[in-house]
């Protein structure tokens, strides 16, 4: 039971006739030295702490309610300054706040936590004439169900994440923030600790993500899978949020999200690049789901003056995505009138990714120089003979802003730009460097690199000198680096064939990387120095269940072995697929069966996994990794 002490003072006073009509005749009462000792006599009984101090911050009184909540008897501390106890008991910031109110002569409350938050107290100091009088409770059992009931109310049970009322309950302090930016000439104070100050990120969204998955992942097992999706798509926005977003379970199968960013363009980046994140397939019992995304978003602008019109304006355009499509994110700023909102209700991923190339390609400008690029390596397996026989080193993109940007909106801006060249040297400097210390460390001596090669790379002038200049820094063996073109540049085979010529002399191979995809390059593969073919990762995905792309994935093998070549399959994901491609030939191969791409730091130890999926294939006798 919590006491406000200032009544019971008053009561205590008229119980003593001596009734107090205001604060200044309350301080004088408890100014009297008999009045103020029976006064203490009569709360002695209170179930609570009650400690006075004089104007020298000497402890007078110390009673037994605060001897319990301590720890300290009264005999320890009676005569001693309060301030020489503040470390043991109380935290320096409520020793500032008990300074403050004896020199304002004001009344004052606060809390104070003990335990790593589990144990709490209110203290009330009112001031009179010779110092203080202190009121202490233990209100640890109310604020835990206090919290209890907020988690309750606030928190959606399956996720974990703020449940609607507490979206609404944000947006409404965000709109405050707003208001209290327009109309007051000082800061304003931040009222929640997910809303940022408007100062620091001046434009704010609300966006509504619908998960549509009523057909197939229902049929999984309900509300189970239910929560599996919402947590599995909570994970992937995650890395997309800053510090100044929030995310929410806004329903059933509806995801919220309060982002902040500095203007327009990287707002529409940012609402890009979560659609992208949610496009990939999500693993539910073992198997690939793909969930559809509708998306529809609104912005706070000061037109805006109830949370209800902000979640309105955010649902109709949700609606609006559901009719035109998934996957699009239609915007509806609260004040457009309805044609002009109609008209960006109607705008597409494509007009989103098209304004988002402008940050994108700003940002990219200074990604290396920024230490923003890193490498992954996926390995290349023989796995009949359970040995690795290379890597392929694919390029990373983790921007502060935009998060994980996707190799397939950033090459094009890089190759375009004409950027991929710096980009370039970069890629193949560094992944040389780290297959030699790989060899040296593994003692696999044979083990090659693979790199990417785009067409504004190869036709530079002096790719050649620069690719032996690459080989004679990092001291790799030329054969052991591997080099991949795309099908699509064999086609030009008057500027090709030279470059590949030079390079073949140096020792370098050649690989064509996606082979089969759907340009006519079968003529030229005897013209061209080439090493290795790689199969699409299109044809590999059905070809275990799809007798078409079965008979496809036959023939570019039994091509490649006519010519001599060695035949890799990409995209190799299940048991059935290597069984087939093992049945026609084709030992080698690289995909998320054997090793998902890793960052340098975490190859080595997944060599051990990478052992284990190669041992259903490898025949009697064969070779380990190492």
């Amino acid at each position: 039971m919590m006491f406000n002490i200032s009544k019971v003072i008053q009561r205590v006073a008229k119980l003593l006739r001596r009734k107090p009509e205001s604060a200044d005749s309350q301080e004088a009462f408890l100014g009297t030295d008999g009045d103020t000792s029976r006064m203490l006599q009569l709360l002695e009984g209170l179930p609570g702490g009650l400690v006075t101090v004089n104007a020298q911050w000497i402890i007078t009184h110390w009673n037994a309610g605060v001897e319990k909540l301590t720890g300290v008897n009264r005999a320890q501390v009676t005569g001693r300054p309060l301030h020489s106890m503040l470390p043991g008991l109380l935290p320096t910031s409520a020793y500032t706040q008990l300074r403050s109110a004896l020199i304002s002569q004001q009344r004052t409350r606060f809390e104070v936590f003990w335990d790593k938050r589990s144990t709490c107290w209110r203290i009330e100091a009112i001031p009179f004439h010779s110092g203080l009088v202190l009121w202490i409770e233990d209100i640890s059992e109310l604020r835990h169900a206090r919290e209890q009931k907020e988690n309750i109310t606030y928190y959606d049970p399956l996720t974990g994440l703020g449940n609607a009322l507490l979206l609404r309950k944000h947006v409404e302090q965000q709109l405050q923030v707003q208001s209290t930016k327009r109309y007051s000439s000082g800061p304003s104070e931040r009222t929640s600790s997910v809303i940022s100050d408007p100062t620091t990120s001046p434009l704010h969204a609300l966006l509504l993500l619908d998960l549509d998955y009523t057909d197939e992942v229902l049929q999984l097992s309900g509300y189970e899978a239910r929560g599996t999706l919402m947590n599995r798509a909570a994970q992937r926005l995650r890395q997309q949020m800053t510090d100044h977003d929030a995310l929410y379970r806004y329903d059933e199968k509806t995801l919220a999200m309060l982002i902040s960013r500095p203007d327009d363009v990287q707002m529409k980046c940012a609402i890009h690049h979560i659609l992208q994140w949610l496009e990939a397939p999500f693993v539910l019992q073992d198997e690939k789901k793909t969930v559809q995304v509708a998306a529809g978003h609104s912005l706070v602008t000061p037109a805006v003056r109830r949370p209800d019109d902000l979640l309105l304006e955010a649902y109709i355009a949700l609606k609006r995505a559901r009719t035109s499509g998934r996957n699009t994110s239609p915007t509806l700023a609260f004040g457009f009138s309805s044609s002009s909102g109609s008209t960006v209700a109607a705008k597409s991923k494509d007009w989103l990714h098209q304004q988002s190339s402008v940050l994108l390609l700003k940002e990219l400008k200074h990604a290396k120089a920024r230490g923003e690029l890193s490498l992954h390596y996926q390995p290349q397996v023989d796995a009949q003979t359970g040995c690795i026989t290379g890597n392929e080193a694919l390029l990373r993109w983790h921007n502060p802003v935009l998060g994980h940007v996707s190799p397939g909106d950033f090459i094009p801006l890089a190759e375009e730009s004409g950027l991929i060249v710096a980009i370039g040297y970069w890629v193949l400097r560094t992944a040389c460097i780290q297959n030699k210390r790989w060899q040296e460390e593994t003692g696999l001596d044979s083990m090659r690199i693979a790199v990417n090669v785009s067409p504004r790379q190869l036709h530079e002038p002096g790719y050649v000198s620069m690719v032996r200049k690459v080989l004679e820094e990092s001291g790799l063996e030329p054969q052991a680096l591997e080099l991949e073109i795309t099908e699509g540049m064999t086609l030009d085979v008057a500027r090709t064939l030279p470059i590949l010529q030079e390079l073949r002399t140096l020792g370098v191979r050649i690989a064509i990387d996606d082979f089969g995809k759907g340009y006519n390059s079968m003529r030229y593969l005897q013209q061209l120095p080439i090493d290795t073919l790689k199969i699409d990762r299109s044809f590999i995905q059905h070809c275990a269940s799809n007798t078409k792309d079965a008979a496809l994935v036959r023939m570019i093998i039994s091509v490649g072995q006519e010519l001599g070549l060695r035949v890799l399959a990409e995209g190799v994901e299940e048991q059935e697929q290597m069984s087939l491609l093992l049945l026609h030939g084709c030992t080698q191969a690289q995909g998320y069966l054997f090793s998902r791409p890793v960052p340098a730091a975490e190859w080595s130890s997944t060599l051990s996994t990478l052992q284990a999926s190669l041992e259903p294939f490898q025949s009697t006798g064969g070779q380990s990794i190492m």
